[in-house]
């Protein structure tokens, strides 16, 4: 018997091993679709593959729907994450994929885990742009955008100002130069990648949290991009953003910073989390991982990978309990139901939101039926 014990614990060590492992190195497109399949095989309570689109190259989209096994009755609300939209930025596919990795890995032991994933459903697409990326890994190491022939002699479209929200040449922080790195293309959702991941959304109607993972600055930016006015329940937004970040720098003492998009990060438009928001009512954010500034930048060494990746896992959490509190109707987070909540939601959230989180009694509306269901809950 003592020897069948310790014949586990080695099975066990060097499985642990064998991921830890896997995050040594920047892995290709390849690699990580057979990590996904992977996954699958390890785990098929939990996990389902899902397949959002093709490239313009013919490289298919994939992904992973997770959850854990609670109530099956249940429609969970959902939560996604995914990397890779921006070719060079190597250590967002990493960590989207670590993130996946501990949720797997930790629901059978871990208690919070298991509420999260009980309650929630996670959509993870770890390489939105796989042609732009395997062109950064093999050709142009600093590649950003997809590739796209322009038929000018210059290729791609910058995916993150390519959404259908304040998109065009009336806002700053894109250009119709078929040249420049930040290249919105010819049309909003132009390119097959950007309308993968707005199909993702409107095919998903319970979404409602979004992380857009980037590199490099250690940064959490909420909308806007495209203006410096604030949004909507910007003080939610804030607040959890900041939560997030304390929670990041509880690992490793790497501190993010946060706020909207245009303070942060500078004025853009036709990205992601605006559209996410502005469009779609969910809320969303871009998180900038490491490095902090751009010595090394986007070429963050490898032995960086696992610590870049550990710190974000519990936000990643954070974000999870925060849509399970959206989802109940606990806007101001005081763990309890009161008519304070609704103050001011009427008028805030977008005239009316279609959104799950909003929506309680699923009539495609925010009305005032929505605070009785509410109220049924409390």
């Amino acid at each position: 018997m003592r020897h069948l014990a310790l014949a586990c614990l080695l099975v066990l060590g060097y499985s642990s091993l064998v991921e830890a492992q896997w995050y040594d190195y920047y892995k290709s497109t390849a690699e990580y679709n057979a990590r996904l399949d992977q996954m699958l095989a390890d785990h098929p309570d939990l996990t389902t593959a899902i397949s959002v689109g093709t490239s313009h190259e013919g490289r298919e989209i994939r992904g992973l729907r997770i959850t854990g096994t609670g109530d099956a009755r249940v429609a969970k609300k959902q939560v996604v994450y995914h990397g890779l939209i921006h070719a060079r930025e190597w250590i967002a596919g990493m960590t989207t994929m670590y993130v996946t990795d501990e949720l797997l890995d930790g629901y059978a032991s871990d208690t919070r885990i298991q509420n999260v994933m009980d309650n929630v459903e996670f959509l993870v697409i770890p390489v939105l742009n796989p042609d732009g990326y395997e062109y950064s890994r093999t050709t142009n190491r600093f590649w950003r955008k997809n590739r796209r022939d322009n038929g000018d002699g210059t290729f791609g479209v910058d995916l993150n100002r390519n959404f259908d929200y304040n998109w065009g040449p009336g806002f700053g922080g894109s250009s119709g130069n078929t040249d420049s790195s930040i290249y919105r293309g010819p049309a909003p959702f132009s390119e097959p990648e950007s309308q993968a991941l707005r199909d993702l959304f409107l095919d998903n109607q319970q979404i409602v949290s979004h992380i857009d993972f980037h590199s490099y600055g250690q940064i959490i930016a909420g909308p806007w991009g495209y203006t410096l006015n604030n949004p909507p329940l910007v003080d939610i937004l804030d607040r959890q953003a900041g939560i997030m970040a304390a929670s990041i720098e509880a690992v490793h003492g790497e501190q993010y910073f946060w706020g909207d998009d245009t303070n942060v990060l500078g004025i853009a438009n036709g990205i992601t989390n605006d559209w996410a928001y502005g469009d779609q009512g969910v809320f969303s954010y871009t998180v900038e991982l490491r490095p902090e500034s751009f010595n090394p930048g986007f070429d963050l060494p490898a032995a960086a990978i696992l610590p870049a990746s550990e710190e974000i896992f519990p936000s990643v959490l954070d974000l999870g309990e925060f849509t399970i509190q959206l989802a109940a109707g606990d806007f101001n987070f005081d763990d309890t139901w009161t008519c304070e909540d609704v103050d001011g939601l009427y008028d805030a959230i977008f005239n009316g939101s279609s959104r799950a989180e909003f929506d309680m009694n699923g009539d495609g509306a925010f009305t005032p039926a929505d605070v009785g269901e509410w109220l049924a809950q409390a």
